[in-house]
C-alpha cells in the first residue's frame, strides 16, 4: 500500500505529515535529525517501506529543498536496505559446536 508523506514548513520547523498527521519533524535552527525518531516516524511498527512517496509542499525554500532532498534519501536508503534484508533466508541455527 501506498505511503504519501507531505513536507511542509511551519515558522520553527520543517514537518512530514501522513493523513494529516505530523509523524516527524525538524527544528529550522538547528536542522538535527533524532535517528531514533525518524525510524520510528518512517519504518517502525511493521509499516509498509516498500512504496514511500514523500511530497514536497514547498519547493521554492532553498533550506527546505536542502533538507527534504537529505530525509528523502534517507527513506530511499533505508526502504532499500530493509526490502533486501527482508528478501535474505533466515540464517541457519547452528549446534553447540558450531556446525
Amino acid at each position: 500500500m501506498k505511503r504519501t508523506i507531505e513536507f511542509q514548513i511551519s515558522d520553527d520547523k520543517y514537518t512530514f505529515s501522513e493523513n494529516g498527521n505530523i509523524i516527524f519533524e525538524i527544528n529550522k535552527d538547528d536542522l538535527q535529525v533524532d535517528v531514533k525518531t525518524f525510524y520510528s516516524a518512517f519504518f517502525a511498527d511493521n509499516m509498509d517501506c516498500s512504496d514511500i512517496e514523500l511530497h514536497n509542499s514547498i519547493p521554492d525554500n532553498k533550506d527546505g529543498k536542502r533538507a527534504f532532498g537529505c530525509i528523502e534519501q534517507l527513506v530511499k536508503e533505508v526502504s532499500t536496505r530493509l526490502m533486501e534484508d527482508h528478501k535474505k533466508p533466515e540464517c541457519e541455527a547452528s549446534d553447540e559446536n558450531g556446525e
